[in-house]
């Protein structure tokens, strides 16, 4: 899944089996939008799963925003994300929220 990133940047990065970043920041090929859309799509074709991606300046807002609206959801935040952000409760935050049960 994510040698279809490598198409488009070297700055790839793999943070679980089914989940990463790639950084289209120095990418002059195509407009980061439509780079996500031919990943995104390249990736149904072959491998015939879908893929939920959020654009966005930073890892953490394009991480909320891949989220918030799955499966399959394709959100981009315009800079800067802090509007974003600021409607949606703090369980959107990773690290935030109500602690897991002790075993």
């Amino acid at each position: 899944m994510f040698g279809y990133c490598y198409d488009f940047t070297p700055d790839v990065e793999q943070t679980s089996i089914d989940e990463g970043y790639f950084d289209l920041s120095a990418s002059h090929q195509k407009p980061p939008v439509e780079i996500a859309r031919t990943v995104r799509q390249a990736i149904r074709q072959s491998l015939k799963i879908s893929v939920s991606e959020g654009i966005a300046s930073n890892k953490l807002v394009s991480q909320i925003a891949s989220k918030l609206n799955k499966p399959a959801a394709f959100t981009i935040v315009p800079r800067p994300g802090i509007p974003f952000l600021h409607p949606l409760p703090n369980r959107w935050l990773p690290g935030i929220g109500p602690r897991p049960p002790r075993d």
